[in-house]
C-alpha cells in the first residue's frame, strides 16, 4: 500500500512489513530548525547532520544494546542559511567536513579548530556533493552547474561570493526553449 508525505504518494514495493517493524530507538537533539542531511562517517561510527539552524551536528553512535549516543559537537558552520548536504572528508579522522547550503556555499569546516571556510560559491543554491578525494569535491547547484574545488589548485578555490572570480565550472546545464 502507498505512504503519504504530504502531497506526494511513495509506493514501498513490498518493504511495507518492514517498515511498520521500524520503532524509534533514540532521538539525538542538537538541532533547532529541520534537518535536511544525515551521514555516515566511513566506518559507521559517526554521524554529521545539517539542518536549516545553519549548524553540524556530529555524533558518535552506540549500537550498544541501550548504549547512549553523544553529541560531539553542535558546530558552527558559517552558513547564512540551510545546510542541504555535508560528508565527512576521508583521512581526516572524522575531523574535516565539507558542507553546502541554501546560501549558494561550499564549506570546509574543520572541527577541532573552530574554523569554516568559503571554498566555492555558486549562483543558486547548492544541494548536493561529492568527494573525489580528500582534496577534490564536486558540488551541484539549482543554478544548473557542477563546479569541481581542488583544495591544491587555488584557481578553482573561490573565498568570496562572486562566481566569476573562478573558473571551476565543469558542466553548465541550459534551459531549452521552443521558439
Amino acid at each position: 500500500y502507498p505512504r503519504y508525505w504530504g502531497e506526494s504518494t511513495v509506493k514501498l514495493g513490498g518493504l511495507e512489513s518492514f517498515v511498520d517493524r521500524l520503532e524509534q530507538s533514540v532521538s539525538l537533539r542538537c538541532h533547532t530548525g529541520c534537518v535536511n542531511t544525515v551521514r555516515w562517517n566511513h566506518n559507521g561510527t559517526k554521524i554529521v547532520s545539517g539542518s536549516d539552524d545553519t549548524y553540524l551536528g556530529i555524533w558518535r553512535i552506540n549500537f550498544q544494546y541501550q548504549g547512549e549516543s553523544k553529541l560531539l559537537s553542535r558546530f558552527e558552520s558559517g552558513h547564512d542559511s540551510n545546510i542541504f548536504h555535508a560528508l565527512f572528508i576521508p583521512n581526516t579522522d572524522d575531523n574535516e567536513i565539507v558542507s553546502a547550503a541554501l546560501d549558494c556555499d561550499v564549506r570546509y569546516n574543520i572541527i577541532d579548530k573552530n574554523l569554516s571556510k568559503r571554498i566555492g560559491t555558486h549562483d543558486g543554491a547548492c544541494h548536493k556533493l561529492d568527494i573525489v578525494n580528500q582534496n577534490v569535491f564536486l558540488s551541484c547547484s539549482e543554478d544548473g552547474t557542477i563546479k569541481l574545488i581542488d583544495m591544491r589548485d587555488k584557481s578553482t578555490i573561490n573565498s568570496t561570493r562572486a562566481t566569476a572570480n573562478c573558473n571551476n565550472t565543469i558542466v553548465k546545464l541550459v534551459k531549452f526553449s521552443h521558439s
